[in-house]
């Protein structure tokens, strides 16, 4: 709006999804682990 560019939200917001995509497949896949009744997360030591 600020620029007169209208490409520049889809854009800018396809980069943030897109940052934010690989971060929630990790935390999800450690999510899912615990909820199966899974050991501890790996990051903490029995």
């Amino acid at each position: 709006m600020l620029t007169g560019w209208t490409l520049a939200d889809p854009i800018i917001g396809a980069r943030i999804g897109l940052f934010m995509v690989p971060r929630t497949w990790i935390l999800l896949k450690q999510e899912i682990h615990i909820l199966m009744e899974g050991t501890s997360p790996k990051s903490i030591s029995p």
